[in-house]
């Protein structure tokens, strides 16, 4: 469904891993054998894609509150961000024109866990004038 590890980054090497994420990251602290190191089996991938990043980046913050709100989990995957904006092979994959710019990655899907409850917290300290 989505591509390859080697798609992604490209095979020209370390030095194309670095154009795309500039140090401190470095390449043998991810694990690129698992091919889905990225998206972990998630249901369905949203693209927030504008010219301007603040109108995605709204959409994708409300994007989030309706996903949790329907039982959803949601992940930002902002690796994926990196790669798209960067990667002329992935941009032209999704259809992406040249003044398209992606926002926001979001993966989801059903969690795993449900929580209860949340955690304890002490009261909060506000005085409403």
């Amino acid at each position: 469904m989505f591509p390859d590890v080697d798609f992604i980054l490209g095979k020209s090497g370390p030095e194309r891993f670095t154009a795309v994420f500039p140090p401190p990251f470095k390449r043998d602290r991810i694990n690129f054998g698992d091919d889905n190191f990225l998206f972990k089996d998630c249901n369905a991938v949203i693209l927030t894609v504008s010219p301007r990043d603040d109108n995605a980046a709204i959409a994708s913050a409300n994007m989030e509150l309706v996903a949790n709100g329907l039982g959803l989990g949601m992940l930002y995957v902002g690796f994926f961000v990196r790669i798209a904006n960067a990667n002329k092979a992935i941009r032209e994959w999704l259809g992406l024109s040249e003044t398209d710019h992606v926002a926001a990655c979001l993966a989801l899907g059903y969690p795993d866990v449900t929580y209860y409850r949340s955690v304890p917290r002490k009261p909060a300290k506000a005085r409403w004038i």
